[in-house]
């Protein structure tokens, strides 16, 4: 009976083991819109010299949406 059960454990983790490493894994460069389709986010840098470059862009995307938001946010005020 305990040589069974050992089987059928063995058997089941073979079985998620052999499911874990045969599952294809999801590009990473997929992009998902979450924001309501405002696609002009700054990409990630992949190397340390485009940080700085991607801080300042992303400020201005902060900054930029900042106005978006306020200016929806005037119209529906002022309806």
């Amino acid at each position: 009976m305990r040589l069974i059960s050992i089987l059928i454990g063995l058997a089941i983790i073979a079985f998620m083991v052999n499911k874990q490493l045969n599952t294809t894994s999801v590009p990473t460069d997929t992009e998902v819109d979450v924001g309501g389709g405002n696609n002009d986010t700054p990409k990630v840098p992949t190397s340390p010299e485009g940080v700085k470059q991607f801080e300042a862009d992303m400020d201005k995307f902060m900054q930029d949406t900042e106005a978006q938001r306020n200016k929806k946010l005037e119209e529906t005020l002022s309806e």
